[in-house]
């Protein structure tokens, strides 16, 4: 009998942990806040320690900067003639510059480290829906970065075929105005990557956006790494790194048009 109750007890505890952690998944799925989470997600990198005499940039942003590695592809589009590109990245997914401001992450990062220049990118909607917090957001995060120069990312507008919420600014057009007009109006020296990812769609009607119709598909990331590349680097050119997954006559033909519309838009 001792064995059997032995079983029985073992069986029971065994079920209670399972559903133990059942109960634990439920309350993750649908209480994310609970748990606590990474701040920032990371990004692949070249150099686990910089290299004499590379250019160091700070990344800071959201997603439409770590989908696709987008920091990763500028620094394989640097040509080895130039500077070698080593970075760092304060990204998390959905923040605005004010919660990044609020962070003072950007003040540590620069304290520690000597930095060439600090990409910031907004989130995707702010520079149309509230352009002078957006301002009020980079002004802070420049002051945190004391007198380390700024590249501010003009982003790109979302597709309304696939994005309802992109219908309340108009067309596409209008959208890549309002965000390049109140991006330059900071008085920032501005990365026009909206401007250019539309352009090049237009050139070359290739699919830029993921199926959420707001990030950029691995050809649109892509865009984004030219004119980073390029705003960087205004100089250099390009190597014809192409990132896996994307072919290399697509590649090609991206950085042709992204070429001239860089020359467009100045």
């Amino acid at each position: 009998m001792a064995a059997k109750d032995e079983t029985r007890w073992t069986t029971w505890a065994v079920r209670g942990a399972i559903a133990l952690a059942a109960l634990a998944l439920a309350v993750v799925l649908l209480f994310p806040g609970i748990v606590p989470r990474q701040k920032y997600v990371e990004v692949q990198n070249d150099y686990a320690t910089p290299p004499k005499g590379a250019r160091r940039v700070l990344f800071v942003g959201n997603s439409h900067t770590f989908v696709h590695d987008v920091p990763h592809m500028v620094q394989r589009l640097v040509p080895k003639e130039s500077r070698p590109l080593a970075f760092d990245a304060l990204l998390s997914p959905g923040k605005t510059l004010a919660w990044h401001a609020a962070q003072g992450d950007v003040a540590d990062e620069v304290a520690e480290h000597h930095y060439d220049v600090v990409v910031i990118q907004p989130q995707s909607t702010e520079l149309v829906r509230t352009p002078r917090k957006a301002k009020a957001g980079l002004n802070q995060l420049a002051a945190q970065a004391g007198g380390t120069p700024v590249l501010f990312f003009q982003t790109w507008p979302r597709n309304p075929k696939r994005d309802r919420f992109a219908a309340q600014f108009g067309t596409m057009e209008e959208w890549n105005d309002t965000t390049l007009k109140n991006a330059r109006a900071t008085g920032r020296r501005v990365a026009p990557v909206g401007d250019v990812f539309l352009c090049t769609y237009h050139a070359t009607r290739f699919d830029l956006w993921e199926k959420d119709g707001n990030h950029g598909s691995l050809a649109g990331s892509y865009v984004a790494a030219l004119t980073l590349e390029h705003s960087l680097y205004p100089k250099a050119g390009w190597t014809r790194y192409a990132p896996p997954g994307l072919p290399a006559n697509a590649a090609r033909q991206l950085r042709d048009a992204a070429k001239k519309c860089m020359a467009e838009s100045g």
